[in-house]
């Protein structure tokens, strides 16, 4: 009696939906990425319309402290694109074996970007099973140590924060604990991310 009519509405149709397919704990994590990708692709239609948004670009950046690039999705705010307040180091969620950088977030990380006038620089980092620990945070030191090295000039503004969701907050953190050393700074230098964001 206590749950609002909206609540109990979109509960019913999770569990209905959910009682319609096997448990996804006996799917494949292909499988679960396949279905993960349609139901957002649904979504993102559905709100942004067919293909990819304005505001993203998709690039692959490098470190000298890896070997190994790694891909990323750039939003912009729509108006005066180069004027930014700041960047977002955004690493997505999914349980390190499910979800992109771009079309898993496209909707939110364009409003935000646009709502916050700021760049945001979410990371497509390799996924698990297909890739092994320490990979994913491989792939976030990666990028976080390029936005330092590389966002006035890319962006106009060193001020930046980090921050993901779920299992990329983990991977924030992971990151942020490694990131000193691939950039060879010292214990006394101030942290390049002013704040980081770290969501259940």
């Amino acid at each position: 009696a206590t749950i609002d009519a909206e609540t109990a509405s979109v509960t019913a149709t999770v569990l209905a939906a959910a009682a319609n397919g096997p448990p996804k704990h006996t799917l494949s994590p292909q499988v679960l990425r396949a279905a993960r990708f349609k139901e957002y692709m649904a979504e993102h239609i559905s709100v942004l319309g067919a293909g990819m948004p304005e505001q993203r670009v998709d690039r692959t950046v490098s470190h000298a402290s890896s070997a190994v690039p790694v891909g990323v999705s750039v939003f912009r705010p729509r108006t005066n694109p180069e004027l930014v307040r700041g960047v977002y180091l955004h690493i997505h969620g999914g349980s390190w074996l499910l979800g992109g950088s771009a079309w898993q977030n496209d909707i939110r990380l364009c409003a935000m970007s646009e709502w916050l006038r700021i760049a945001i620089v979410s990371v497509d980092y390799r996924l698990a099973p297909d890739h092994k620990w320490p990979a994913p945070v491989d792939d976030c030191v990666t990028a976080a140590a390029w936005l330092v090295e590389s966002s006035a000039a890319e962006f106009g503004t060193q001020t930046l924060v980090i921050g993901g969701e779920s299992a990329g907050g983990h991977l924030c953190v992971s990151a942020m604990l490694r990131l000193r050393y691939a950039l060879g700074l010292p214990l006394a230098a101030p942290y390049p991310y002013c704040a980081a964001n770290l969501v259940y």
